[in-house]
């Protein structure tokens, strides 16, 4: 059952989560809130905010995106710092894809880490058919290549594309979707949290998953850039 809590503004968000952490820079334990309207008869959560009350000062952070569904939260330390940082994820309203967004309550102020449109914006990628029933994804900013065998697609799918001779038969390209996934994942080397994305490699359409890029990410002290880069391939069937 859902709580309420009033806020400075006299509104009443109801509360969806609560954890204990370390976020503020203070000696004692917060309580961490993830509040929102509900909107009436239905999921849609709009207002999304993450509170940190230490003893008895409240600190907000509002996400640029604050509206969606299934709001949920995540502490822990994923950067230098002693201190933690607080994960929000949720399902954008009216979209398909995810918003994650790290807040950082160390300082008076508080910072946004990571945001997942910003994440997006960098993930630059272009995604070409090639001869040899193969998909060649590069990263436009540092050449990298990984090659995904299409082998395995339904006969159909690949005379379509296809010459006999293993030719494509026109240019075709596809497509690297916004990441749909970012994970926290203990680091027993750095002894924190690092983040992991997955995004959709799409081919002819958007339904056409032949694919999925992973990548993981690490604070630098300045901004969360990738570790590694890997491609994944869900198990199939042949069916030729």
């Amino acid at each position: 059952m859902t709580q309420q809590v009033p806020l400075e503004d006299n509104r009443e968000f109801k509360i969806l989560d609560i954890l204990d952490g370390r976020c503020a820079n203070t000696n004692h334990t917060d309580k961490i809130f993830l509040v929102a309207f509900m909107s009436m008869g239905g999921p849609l959560q709009t207002d999304i905010t993450v509170v940190v009350k230490n003893e008895s000062i409240l600190r907000k952070a509002v996400p640029p995106v604050n509206q969606g569904y299934g709001a949920s939260i995540f502490c822990g330390r994923f950067t230098e710092k002693a201190f933690e940082q607080v994960l929000l994820s949720f399902q954008a309203a009216g979209g398909q894809f995810s918003r994650y967004y790290l807040f950082d309550f160390y300082n008076p102020h508080v910072n946004i880490l990571m945001d997942t449109e910003i994440l997006n914006l960098k993930s630059l990628y272009r995604v070409d058919y090639t001869d040899g029933y193969a998909v060649m994804i590069t990263n436009i900013n540092t050449g990298e290549k990984h090659l995904i065998d299409l082998i395995y697609k339904p006969k159909e799918y690949l005379t379509s594309l296809y010459e006999a001779s293993g030719n494509l038969k026109k240019s075709v390209s596809g497509e690297i979707l916004p990441a749909h996934e970012l994970q926290p994942v203990y680091s027993d080397y750095f002894k924190r949290y690092q983040l992991t994305a997955y995004q959709k490699i799409t081919g002819v359409s958007h339904h056409d998953i032949i694919g999925f890029l992973i990548t993981r990410l690490n604070w630098n002290g300045n901004e969360f850039a990738p570790v590694d880069i890997c491609t994944a391939l869900l198990p199939y069937k042949n069916k030729h």
